[in-house]
């Protein structure tokens, strides 16, 4: 459970779920610092929305970049089922 002036570090994909989880922690008055953490699996997926919308509104964020789909072989499959195998 949370207590006041807790610490917490949040996964924020981008989509109506994490936006909607990170507007209840930002309006929480007991949470004192808030991280909010990005991974960008390096698919060539849109980070720069992701991004624009953490500095607008105001939070502190990590962007963590990989390049999975380097190391990922060449198959028909879709990559996320790949690694969600």
């Amino acid at each position: 459970m949370l207590k006041e002036n807790d610490k917490l570090a949040i996964a924020f994909s981008g989509g109506k779920d994490s936006i909607l989880m990170l507007n209840f922690f930002m309006d929480n008055p007991i949470i004192r610092d808030l991280l909010v953490i990005h991974i960008d699996p390096g698919f060539g997926s849109d980070i720069d929305s992701v991004e624009e919308y953490l500095e607008n509104n105001g939070v502190n964020y990590l962007i963590h970049r990989l390049n999975i789909k380097s190391g990922i072989p060449k198959s028909n499959e879709h990559p996320c089922f790949i690694c969600s195998y």
